[in-house]
Order: structure tokens, then C-alpha cells, then sequence
């Protein structure tokens, strides 16, 4: 917005200000538990989580009532597999970040701090075209994985 000439520089500035109450709580998602049935693959682990399962379904007593029945049945389940099959555990697939990858990034990084410090047209073409090797040395190598 402009105002009266006073020979002057600044200009008078108008703005909107929109204001969102952002959620002060979410709740956290809960881990999904992964059972590691690869185990399970094999004759021997196999029959002795199911021997496991019907001896300890023949310990427990007979309900009336069909939800209270399944809650037992279901709890016997998860026991059993928790003691016999256990948790697989989440693998983090980080080998293909190597040395060629690590280097690519820090020419990434480098050329980008550079481009930042003095925007000239040359030093964003070399900032775009090693951003773009970088990327594609990246996906490549994940790709193997």
C-alpha cells in the first residue's frame, strides 16, 4: 500500500493474519507386533507350537458365555506364540548407504551451502545437477537392496 511522497523508502504494509489452534495432543500410533513366522517353515517348530497350543487349550475350563471363551482362547493364542514363535524384528535396511553415497550427499550439501551464499545462475545449475546425481546414486542403490 502506498502512501504520501515523502521521499522516503518504506512503504506502509497491509496484511491478514490468519490464526489456527494447532492439536496440542495426538495420540501416538500403536506398534503392530510382527510374529516371526518364517520359523514356523520348519516341521519341528511347527508341531511344537501346535502341541504347545492344544495342551494348554485342554487345561483351561469351559465357559457359558462365548465372549468370555474367546477372550481365554484368544489370550492362550497370543501366549503361545509369544513363547514358542517370538517377535520378528523390524530391519532397518541402511547397507545401501555407502562411502559413494555419503560423498555424493556432502557435494549435494557443499554445492547448496554455496548456492545459498551467492545465488548466481552457475552456481545453481551445479547445485541442481549434483542434487540430481545424488538422487539417482541413491534410488540406484536402493533398488539392489
Amino acid at each position: 500500500m502506498r502512501g504520501a511522497n515523502c521521499d522516503s523508502d518504506h512503504f506502509i504494509i497491509r496484511t491478514i493474519i490468519r490464526h489456527i489452534i494447532s492439536c496440542t495432543y495426538q495420540k501416538k500410533q500403536k506398534y503392530k507386533l510382527r510374529w516371526d513366522i518364517h520359523k514356523l517353515e520348519s516341521k519341528d517348530k511347527k508341531n511344537e507350537y501346535e502341541e504347545y497350543i492344544t495342551g494348554k487349550l485342554r487345561q483351561i475350563e469351559r465357559k457359558q458365555d462365548v465372549n468370555e471363551e474367546w477372550i481365554i482362547v484368544k489370550n492362550v493364542i497370543l501366549e503361545s506364540a509369544n513363547e514358542k514363535i517370538g517377535e520378528q524384528r523390524k530391519e532397518r535396511n541402511q547397507d545401501w548407504y555407502d562411502e559413494k553415497c555419503q560423498i555424493a550427499m556432502k557435494e549435494n550439501n557443499d554445492a547448496r551451502k554455496k548456492c545459498l551464499n551467492k545465488a548466481t545462475r552457475k552456481n545453481r545449475e551445479e547445485y541442481e545437477e549434483k542434487r540430481k546425481i545424488g538422487t539417482k546414486l541413491c534410488r540406484r542403490k536402493k533398488r539392489e537392496m
